[in-house]
């Protein structure tokens, strides 16, 4: 009975060993920190030995917009040059009528027995083309004698522009007149040439008087 005793207290005081033995081994609990707070007391520098590159793409082409537009001013003797080409040329209306006016005036006295009078007017420059705007005429004939009709054209040309008899102005000297707006294109070179034709013979020294008024365009 003893002995049992004996070996039974020997094994409980076994195990209370091995229980205290692992008291002492076993891990204590960790706490989680809440709302740690460091304060860094020196700014630190950061230094960049070697710059980087850095490649850029744009994917789409962007707008810019300008809400308003700077006042450009030139001072002194500055100067601003535009280039024209034929591949890239720059437009400027240089044919604007009261640019390149055109006006001429001609007079001539029959001579006895004529059938027709008419004078010449200044040729057209070269390098230039004439549009006639208006055309005026005056005839002066004997008594009797009446206006056929009045024509415009170039000396060497095909085209002509005719104009019926006119009323008579004056009757003891019959004098034939008008004045008239038209559209008429003369080459240039080309020596414009004003006539009248009557149905019967002039008198020496009966008048006759052109004016023609246009303009000049330049030629490419």
């Amino acid at each position: 009975m003893k002995e049992w005793l004996y070996k039974a207290g020997a094994g409980i005081a076994g195990v209370l060993l091995v229980a205290s033995a692992m008291t002492l081994v076993a891990p204590k609990a960790v706490h989680a920190v809440q709302n740690l707070i460091v304060t860094v007391s020196n700014t630190p520098n950061v230094k960049v030995v070697n710059t980087p590159s850095v490649n850029a793409t744009i994917t789409g082409t962007p707008s810019v917009s300008v809400s308003s537009l700077p006042a450009v001013t030139l001072g002194g003797s500055s100067s601003v040059s535009v280039n024209s080409s034929s591949s890239t040329p720059v437009f400027a209306d240089v044919d604007e009528p009261w640019r390149h006016p055109y006006q001429s005036t001609c007079a001539n006295g029959a001579s006895a027995g004529d059938t027709g009078n008419g004078c010449f007017l200044t040729a057209v420059p070269s390098g230039v083309r004439l549009v006639i705007d208006s055309i005026s005429m005056n005839a002066a004939v004997p008594s009797g004698v009446k206006l056929v009709n009045m024509e415009f054209s170039a000396v060497s040309g095909p085209d002509t522009l005719f104009f019926g008899p006119q009323s008579s102005e004056n009757a003891t000297n019959n004098e034939y007149s008008f004045s008239q707006r038209v559209s008429f294109y003369l080459e240039a070179g080309v020596t414009p040439v004003c006539r009248a034709f009557f149905d019967g013979a002039l008198n020496a020294g009966n008048g006759f008087t052109c004016e023609v008024t246009g303009h000049l365009v330049a030629l490419p």
